[in-house]
């Protein structure tokens, strides 16, 4: 009967005893992380200072997945102004603003800073136009159908569209927005850059082809010869450049590279 008591208090204290060293081991883990986070945000903090807004929001980034703070995404979401990618940096701010355990001066900088940065947003609008269920891809990721023929919040600046049936790509267009810009794009089979520059040239050859049942200086071979003679001239004088002067390079001017000051440290 003894050692019957033994055996089964034994076999009560080990999942009890089991339990403190997981607790233990997790808690030295989340000490860990939490130093991890520290270091991340103390070099993302440096190079804030130093305007390398890349490696900023690189380190706030991976501080933030090491340890949840609204004071990091904070900061993150301020690198991330410097880079123009206006859109995350709103929501962030909008879960800093809205986060109840937020101190109230946190909620009020992160909800004052969304609220200059909404304005800058871009937002496009894209429909289309082709049979069967074509997949929309934006900057290569894939837009849900439920996002389309709607504005969508997007970053200012250069952006690819492509139109694609499996793994053909049907459609595609290239588009450069400006802040707060309103624009709306039609995706169809077939559809093409809008690059202005070959637009311009689209236009040149479709006005050199209509000169030629007009005037009969304006065959082909005319135009043809005249542009090579101009080809050839053009060489001659590049080459007579080159050969005649020194190389030069304009010195660089350096900008003003003072960046914002964060003042809101990680927090405890």
């Amino acid at each position: 009967m003894g050692l019957r008591i033994v055996i089964l208090a034994t076999l009560a204290l080990t999942p009890l005893t089991w339990l403190i060293g997981s607790a233990a081991m997790a808690q030295e883990a989340g000490v860990d992380r939490t130093a991890a986070a520290r270091a991340l945000f103390d070099a993302a903090i440096e190079a804030a200072d130093e305007g390398r807004w890349e490696d900023a929001a690189d380190g706030f980034q991976r501080a933030l997945s090491l340890r949840a703070s609204p004071q990091i995404a904070y900061n993150l979401a301020g690198a991330l102004v410097e880079l123009g990618r206006f859109v995350r940096a709103s929501e962030l701010l909008r879960q800093v603003g809205r986060d109840p355990t937020v101190d109230a001066e946190v909620r009020e900088a992160a909800e004052a800073r969304r609220a200059e940065i909404l304005p800058r947003i871009a937002r496009l609008t894209i429909r289309v136009r082709a049979s069967g269920a074509p997949v929309v891809m934006l900057d290569e990721r894939q837009v849900d159908s439920a996002a389309l023929e709607v504005p969508l919040p997007v970053d200012p600046g250069s952006h690819a569209l492509e139109l694609r049936s499996g793994d053909r790509v049907i459609g595609h267009q290239q588009i450069d927005l400006a802040e707060g810009e309103a624009r709306e794009v039609v995706l169809s089979a077939g559809s093409g850059p809008t690059d202005a520059t070959e637009q311009r040239v689209e236009a040149a050859l479709d006005s050199s082809v209509a000169g030629t049942s007009e005037d009969p200086a304006g065959t082909w071979w005319f135009w043809t010869s005249i542009i090579g003679a101009a080809l050839l001239v053009g060489g001659a004088v590049t080459l007579g450049v080159i050969f005649g002067t020194q190389d030069s390079f304009a010195t660089p001017i350096d900008g003003n590279g003072t960046p914002p000051v964060i003042i809101i440290g990680a927090g405890g």
